[in-house]
């Protein structure tokens, strides 16, 4: 019996090892089956990130945190193409991809350019081997002056000049061709272009109605020109009663037929206005015929015309004096003065001595200056020379005597060394004119998106406007008392 149990546990102990290594080597296939599982997950969504455009697909199995920082809509917007025509359209579905997408800076130009083809793709071509472009803005730049319209062409002008040659629908379809080249342009004014270039026939039914908007004045001229054409009259065939002259309603506007081949004249004999002088005298709310206000119960008054006509004949000559047309003048806009922003300034962040300085850079002074409480704070070093007037916006002139020669301005990776003659500003610390814009050579600007790209010694800078912010009331305070001394010297020289 002894011997027996010592027999039966002797052979039970080998199978125990056994199974345990059996054990450990089943927990280790299924951590390896889950490792491979997750593996294939992490591949899937590399995947489908990489399907999708600039990293914006949608990932099923992610973290949801993950998913939730990095999701973009589930749609995909293909990038437009260009191969010629009016690139507005263009340009505007491109800046929407590129902020749909975050799309960087140095990225927008390369992707633009894959998706041009023929005659832009060519145009691309031999613009990139003649230049470096760099910035989508020299893109659209390059786009806009070899497929926009010509450069001599004004928008406003081109819009004001509408005129309707056919139909209502065909006129309407022109007018917002036009009005699109247009920018911040009021409803009202837009309404007036709309309505002066609408035929004769149809203006007068439409004024009548005062529509409030452009949108109300082509539905009304649409029903006018469907009523118009019912009631015209069908072309009747041939026959000898058509030649009887048909008897026209005594009307108190009809004009007397002319039958010499001299211009056109109303009924006081002068000549008729051309389509220019109409549009002008409309705006100013005058009257075609003789110059007057036009308004209800408006009657032309005989002679006017001819009082008018002597008035014009007699020119004034205004002598210039010679004391102003012999000293120099310089002319500083009313802009740089008191500091509001215009669409034709821009200002941006220098340097001058560790000192951070705002800038204005403004094409309406023809000379830089620098403001006189800066030129006190900093202690830079003046001379003097002989005095000149400077022009302000206003038309008044006020006399400067004093330079600041060579002040190194710092703004970003450029040095720009000018001198400035001290002046009283506002909202601005220096003012950078036509005297330093004059040595740049081809400026591209942008002033609505606040903007200049120039070269300087074969470099690429460009300048980046920042928004005003609201002035402190000491500078106008310290202006209106400068202004005020310094008129009251002029007036005592």
């Amino acid at each position: 019996m002894v011997s027996t149990r010592h027999n039966t546990e002797g052979s039970s102990n080998p199978t125990d090892p056994v199974a345990a290594q059996l054990e450990a080597i089943a927990a280790k296939l299924e951590t390896m089956d889950a490792l491979k599982a997750d593996m294939a997950a992490l591949k899937r969504q590399v995947a489908a990130r990489e399907k999708a455009p600039f990293g914006g697909g949608r990932m099923e199995d992610a973290d949801s945190s993950f998913s939730n920082f990095n999701r973009r809509p589930f749609h995909k917007i293909e990038f437009p193409t260009f191969s010629g025509g009016d690139p507005r359209g263009w340009i505007l579905k491109a800046e929407k991809y590129f902020r749909f997408y975050n799309t960087m800076d140095e990225e927008k130009v390369d992707v633009a350019a894959i998706h041009l083809e023929g005659d832009a793709l060519d145009f691309y071509s031999w613009v990139a081997s003649e230049q470096d472009i760099t910035y989508w803005e020299e893109l659209v730049s390059a786009m806009q002056k070899h497929f926009g319209p010509p450069e001599f062409q004004n928008p406003d002008e081109y819009l004001c000049s509408v005129k309707q040659t056919g139909t209502v629908h065909e006129y309407r379809q022109e007018f917002t061709r036009r009005s699109a080249r247009v920018n911040q342009w009021p409803d009202h004014c837009l309404l007036g272009v709309f309505l002066n270039g609408l035929k004769d026939e149809l203006k007068a039914d439409v004024r009548i109605h005062k529509p409030r908007s452009v949108y109300k004045a082509v539905n009304l001229a649409l029903e006018f020109e469907s009523k118009l054409n019912c009631t015209r009259p069908e072309k009747k065939s041939f026959s000898p009663s058509h030649l009887r002259p048909e008897a026209k309603p005594f009307s108190p506007n009809t004009q007397p037929t002319s039958f010499n081949n001299q211009p056109k004249s109303d009924n006081r004999g002068n000549t008729r206005l051309t389509e220019a002088e109409k549009q002008a005298r409309y705006l100013k709310g005058e009257c075609f015929r003789c110059g007057a206000k036009y308004g209800p119960g408006h009657r032309c008054q005989a002679g006017t015309l001819k009082l008018l006509a002597a008035d014009e004949d007699q020119d004034e000559t205004v002598e210039p004096d010679p004391q102003e047309s012999n000293e120099e003048t310089a002319e500083i806009s009313l802009h740089a003065i008191l500091g509001r922003p215009h669409p034709t300034t821009m200002k941006v962040h220098g340097k001058i001595n560790q000192t951070e300085v705002l800038i204005l850079v403004d094409g309406g002074s023809t000379h830089n200056f620098v403001s006189d409480v800066l030129v006190n704070e900093l202690k830079l070093e003046t001379q003097l020379i002989e005095p000149f007037g400077v022009q302000i916006g206003n038309g008044d002139v006020i006399r400067c005597g004093r330079i600041c020669k060579n002040i190194p301005v710092q703004v970003g990776e450029l040095t720009i060394t000018q001198d400035f003659h001290p002046f009283s500003l506002g909202g601005a610390d220096l003012v950078l004119g036509v005297q330093w814009l004059a040595t740049l050579n081809t400026v591209q600007a942008n002033w609505r998106e606040m903007f200049m790209i120039f070269t300087i010694d074969g470099k690429k800078y460009k300048f980046q406007g920042v928004e005003s912010g609201p002035q402190k009331s000491s500078t106008f305070q310290h202006l209106a008392v400068e202004n005020g001394r310094l008129e009251a010297s002029s007036r005592g020289t």
